[in-house]
């Protein structure tokens, strides 16, 4: 933690005064920005109102143009779309792709069909597309948008991730290498949005054709929202470091503030969002993590349970007093909650996310339970209960009450376990077992999902990672699917369960960053909250970009409107111009779809997968039909693509939005995987071999938008077209947004580290507030969202999951349950003292939500919030019996209980208390188990235990999936590994699906649960990077809330 403070530090010297030129700037350049969104689209600038948006996008000031990109992607998928079948009449793969992934991510539920016209006879992509690397790019981007069944994208996954793999082994250009390697690293519609923008601005700036006013605008505006970020990084930081001295009080727990908030801006970074209760209840979820998982007994947890089941202060006698710090923290949150809601006519709202604290310290208490009998569960009652545990129900639900327009529908929604939640919640419990199983096992722990699916397949540790890891793919698929019209709630209340997963995607990439913080986490936590991009320009510059945005689109400016867009949302700006990329999308679509089916005449694999990608990414149902004109007479995607690196990425990346039963995009994403892992073994240049090892690494689908945009600017910038405005707007509006987010990162260290003081009261939880702030930093980085909400929550989940994972006594654990249960102040007598502290910090942070949601006349959020905490710890609490009896569950009855104690359906319910927009319908969808957050939670529970499997089974950890699988189908630990790997393969065809329209919810509503899976893949890539804190997760902090972006 002395790093993420230091970096805070260095950020409030590093602050500049904006001046009154510097805003005028950037009104003129948003006003650009905008013009060129809503100009008309016609066949000369298609490719370019498609890439003009994606880059608003992609630079994170999309939240600016939210009307305009809507109206330009409505356009363009009525022209470019019939039937949702992208009508495509030529091979551009790039802006096929590109197409394809902007209307599935807006919500158009577009048919992956177009994609088979890049097959050949064989039915395989063609192998010409390989040649064409940003083709493969934005193919691989595209099919992380991939739903259940949506084989095509399945194959264009696999091919453009194949191709690009190899790309990163020849003489691609520097910048193109970066890109390529930032993508597979971190897939875009999996990367934290705030995060991916900082390199999309890098990779953005270096491309010649770049719009030097959006890149501009994108870095003025950036700076702009990290110096909000960064004043509610400072008052969490006092809340946590003075408030409630968690060093003094709970110097076991991990102290994570900061991280805390990182996790709620990766929700949602926008100003209009509240982030502060994401945050400090994701600390408070991180101190009741510790409590349950190392720190309390099992006599101690079932008081700390009971207290928060009673909810009721008069608890506090009864337990210890590292509980009562924790049990008082967790009331006094809730009660500002509370208040909050209260002012905004919410104060509905509270019971929602109370109920979901109850249900992550149920879940936690079921995790001791079983921690403290040795009890493997099955695969399916570990999930039940660990996707509770792990916070994100409780952080999701409480999400969204940093969001104006919450409404109880949306919490009703969310705290009933709807798809989406589920998904990101298992995708992240998963992710997190994996990448922290060998440590958690060393110590231990509490079972993961990996020694679940091993007992229950009877197969090895790395067979059931397999298998898990395919749950993940599967939850993503949920989440997409979740995503996509018609929605269930509104998108943006989505979309904080997809950020949440996304949070989850990119700290538990290689490691667990939140636990072990530093490394990645603090890079991300620096470029977000510390380094500035010059602001000097960034108004002028945003106008420009908006103007570029709008100009009209037809023939000979289409391509360049594709990638222009792709530009702006990959480098984290398109939150600017969300209407103008919404007007230029729509008329993109207008004009090169036809009943969803794109209108390609030409072989063009880039542009195609491109505009594939970029329709299927703004939520329009594009068929990937289109891709088959890229294959043989065999049915095989054509040799000669191999040859197009470009396309060959843009084909990678589009297939990465592929759903269920698109056989094209499998295909697609099978052959641009080849041949892109080829293409890194030849002689590429070293740009372009690098962005093709990213975008193996990490699809663009799958990335963190916050910090995918932080690669993607580095690849832009190198790009001989590079639009130099668009670049500069993107770093100054990355600076900006950096400052702010870090500001929110104080603050919530403050809560954690003094009101808490979680290092004294609850020391044996994993200190991860700067974690849970990059978490939700994933979810939104937006400026207008409100991230604090879903960082505590997380924060608070974390604590949850330690209490019930290692610290608590079954008999603790269970007391601890049933105070959840009850929210009740007076099951703090009842309680150990440590968990009287979580308890209280539960209570607290819920109160503290509820008056935010009264604040804005929301308060009907807090029921649905509350819900979905009671379930998390319910699900805890299963997992605990199960682990106490060293019961093993079958899949089934794991994934129900783990993708709740996940924290998932929480966190992404609670993520949507963030945005202003969100109502109670998306509350009421969320709750109620929609695919997509059932997907995201699919992704994070199977990514968590295929990453941590063998940590956590040293330390005798609650079993994982894998256990589950393996003693489910009697296989190995690699058959069960592979196996659900396969199911997080069609969790994130789940995700794609939801996200194309028409959703149930809002696109920005699915993008949470969207945003929540990206976390998960991110985070669990090779290990639990939250659990395990530093390394990668070190990184990704510093990156976006210490580094400033060079302008």
């Amino acid at each position: 933690m002395q790093e993420s403070d230091s970096s805070i530090e260095q950020a409030k010297l590093l602050k500049e005064d904006e001046s009154d030129s510097s805003i005028e700037q950037a009104k003129l350049l948003k006003e650009d920005v905008r013009k060129r969104l809503v100009s008309p689209i016609d066949d000369n600038n298609f490719s370019f109102k498609l890439n003009f948006i994606d880059s608003v996008q992609r630079l994170g000031v999309s939240y600016h143009f939210e009307q305009e990109i809507d109206s330009a992607l409505c356009r363009i998928y009525e022209i470019s779309t019939k039937d949702n079948d992208i009508i495509a009449n030529n091979d551009d793969l790039y802006h096929t792709a590109l197409l394809f992934r902007l209307l599935r991510q807006h919500g158009y539920r577009i048919s992956p069909s177009v994609f088979f016209k890049f097959k050949d006879q064989s039915g395989k992509f063609k192998e010409s597309l390989a040649n064409d690397i940003e083709g493969m790019l934005c193919l691989y981007e595209a099919a992380q948008i991939r739903c259940h069944g949506e084989h095509v994208l399945e194959e264009a996954h696999n091919f453009s991730l194949e191709q690009l793999t190899q790309f990163m082994t020849t003489q691609l250009s520097c910048s193109l290498t970066t890109r390529v390697q930032h993508s597979l690293r971190q897939s875009l519609c999996r990367g934290l949005p705030r995060l991916e923008a900082t390199y999309f601005m890098s990779f953005y700036e270096e491309y010649p054709s770049h719009d030097e006013k959006l890149l501009t605008f994108a870095k003025l505006d950036f700076n702009k929202l990290q110096e909000l970020h960064l004043k509610e990084v400072s008052n969490l930081t006092k809340w946590w470091a003075k408030d409630l001295d968690v060093s003094s009080n709970l110097p076991f727990t991990r102290d994570r503030i900061v991280e805390c908030y990182f996790w709620a801006l990766g929700v949602y970074f926008e100003p209009q969002y509240s982030r502060w209760i994401t945050a400090k209840l994701a600390a408070l979820g991180t101190i009741i993590d510790d409590i349950y998982d190392a720190y309390g007994t099992i006599e101690e947890l079932n008081l700390f349970t009971i207290a928060i089941d009673r909810w009721d202060t008069r608890c506090l006698v009864d337990l210890p007093k590292y509980m009562q710090v924790c049990y008082k923290a967790i009331l006094d949150v809730y009660e500002e909650i509370e208040q909050e809601m209260r002012k905004q006519r919410k104060v509905f709202s509270i019971k929602y996310v109370k109920k979901e604290i109850k249900r992550l310290v149920h879940a936690q208490m079921a995790e001791a339970t079983w921690c403290h009998s040795n009890h493997i569960p099955t695969l399916e009652e570990y999930m039940q209960v660990r996707i509770l545990s792990s916070g994100y129900p409780m952080l999701i639900t409480s999400s969204f009450l940093g969001m104006e327009d919450i409404t109880e529908e949306i919490l009703i929604w969310a705290t009933n376990e709807p798809i989406i939640i589920a998904a990101c919640t298992l995708m992240f419990r998963i992710t997190d077992d994996i990448v922290g199983d060998e440590i958690e096992q060393e110590r231990q722990h509490v079972v993961s999902s990996i020694q679940c699916y091993m007992k229950e397949h009877k197969i090895s540790r790395k067979r059931a990672i397999e298998e898990l890891l395919k749950l993940v793919e599967n939850a993503w698929k949920d989440i997409n699917d979740a995503c996509l019209a018609p929605t269930q709630v509104p998108m943006k209340f989505l979309m904080c369960a997809v950020n949440f997963t996304r949070v989850a995607d990119v700290f538990y990439k290689d490691e667990d960053t939140y636990t072990n913080a530093g490394g990645i986490m603090k890079d991300h936590i620096e470029t977000l909250l510390v380094k500035k991009i010059s602001i000097e320009q960034a108004k002028l510059l945003k106008e420009d970009v908006r103007k570029r945005l709008v100009s009209p689109i037809d023939d000979n400016n289409f391509s360049f409107k594709l990638n222009f867009i792709d530009s702006v949302q990959r480098l984290g700006v398109s939150y600017h111009f969300e209407q103008e990329i919404d007007s230029a999308l729509c008329r993109i679509y207008e004009i090169s779809t036809k009943d969803n089916d794109i209108i390609a005449n030409n072989d063009d694999l880039y542009h195609t997968a491109l505009l594939f990608r970029l329709l299927r990414q703004h939520g329009y149902r594009i068929s990937p039909s289109i891709f088959c004109k890229f294959e043989d007479q065999t049915g095989k995607f054509k040799g000669s693509l191999t040859d197009d690196i470009e396309g060959m990425l843009s084909l990678y990346e589009a297939t990465q939005l592929r759903c269920h039963g698109e056989d094209v995009l499998e295909e697609a994403h099978k052959f641009s995987l080849e041949q892109l892992t080829k293409s890194v073994t030849t002689q590429l240049s070293s740009s372009l071999a690098a962005r093709v090892e990213h975008s193996l690494r990490q699809s663009l689908r799958r990335g963190l938008p916050r910090l995918e945009a932080t690669y993607y600017m580095s690849f832009y910038e190198e790009d001989p077209s590079h639009d130099e405005k668009l670049l500069t707007f993107a770093k100054l509006d990355f600076n900006k947004l950096q400052e702010i987010h870090l500001e929110e990162v104080s603050s919530l260290t403050k809560w954690w580290a003094k009101d808490l003081d979680v290092s004294t009261n609850l020391p044996f939880t994993r200190d991860r507030i700067t974690e849970c702030c990059f978490w939700n930093i994933g979810v939104y980085f937006e400026p207008q969202y409100c991230r604090w909400i879903t960082t505590k929550l997380t924060a608070l989940a974390s604590i949850i999951d330690d209490i019930y994972d290692a610290y608590g006594t079954i008999e603790e654990l269970e007391l601890f349950t049933n105070a959840v249960e009850r929210w009740d102040i007076c099951c703090l007598v009842d309680l150990p003292k440590y968990m009287q502290l979580c308890y209280k910090a539960i209570l607290d942070v819920f109160e503290e939500i509820e008056l935010e949601m009264r604040k804005e006349g929301k308060v009907y959020c807090i029921k649905y919030v509350k819900k979905e905490m009671k379930r998390l710890v319910q699900s805890h609490m299963a997992e605990a019996r199960w682990c106490h009896s060293n019961h093993t569950p079958t899949l089934e009855e794991y994934m129900q209980v783990r993708r709740t104690s996940g924290g998932y359906p929480l966190l992404i319910t609670a993520s949507f208390l963030g945005m202003e927009d969100s109502t109670e319908q998306d509350l009421i969808w969320a709750t109620n188990e929609p695919v997509i957050i059932a997907a995201s939670a699919v992704v994070a529970r199977i990514s968590d235990d295929i990453v941590g499997d063998e940590i956590e089974q040293e330390r005798q950890h609650v079993v994982s999936s894998i256990q589950c699988y393996m003693k489910d189908h009697k296989i190995s630990r690699k058959c069960a590994i592979e196996e659900l790997f396969k199911l997080v393969e069609n969790a994130w065809k789940d995700i794609n699906d939801a996200c194309l329209a028409p959703t149930q919810v809002p696109m920005k509503i699915l993008m949470r649960a969207v945003n929540f899976a990206r976390v998960i893949d991110v985070l669990y890539k090779d290990e639990d990077i939250y659990t395990n804190a530093g390394g990668i997760m070190k990184d990704h902090i510093e990156t976006l809330l210490v580094k400033k972006m060079s302008v």
